[in-house]
């Protein structure tokens, strides 16, 4: 498993369930969010979804389905594989203190080794406001 593929997994898994979770690494879920109005309240801001990300070991299995089957690899050997690309990950984010998932956001560490998510700005797995605009 690559960045690029967890990224993909976990978008794929937002779309359809409004929430993915990655066994041994925490929870990202959606939360719809109202229209807003711009600092100065000349420009009301369509609603849109948040995607946030909890710490957490729960596991219920999507994760490791949809990774055994988009590679044709058996259930054994997909738990393990994710479960390496876990601990690197942890360990980047250790490390580095951030990742970067490919047109998905960043994960974030603080210094009491907290997690956190910052998505992209334009992310784009939530068709229901992609037609809406600022006004």
């Amino acid at each position: 498993m690559d960045i690029n593929l967890f990224s993909k997994i976990t978008k794929e898994l937002l779309a359809c369930n409004g929430r993915a979770v990655v066994p041994g690494f925490g929870v990202f879920t959606t939360k719809e969010m109202p229209a807003t109005f711009s600092d100065r309240g000349f420009t009301i801001n369509p609603p849109y979804y948040r995607v946030d990300f909890v710490n957490s070991d729960e596991d219920d299995g999507a994760f490791v389905e949809l990774y055994s089957r988009s590679n044709n690899v058996d259930r054994a050997k997909s738990v393990r594989m994710i479960s390496d690309f876990i601990s690197e990950l942890k360990a980047d984010l250790t490390s580095k203190k951030v990742v970067s998932l490919p047109e998905f956001g960043k994960l974030r560490t603080t210094l009491q080794n907290m997690t956190f998510f910052i998505q992209e700005d334009n992310l784009d797995i939530f068709p229901s406001y992609d037609y809406l605009e600022p006004v």
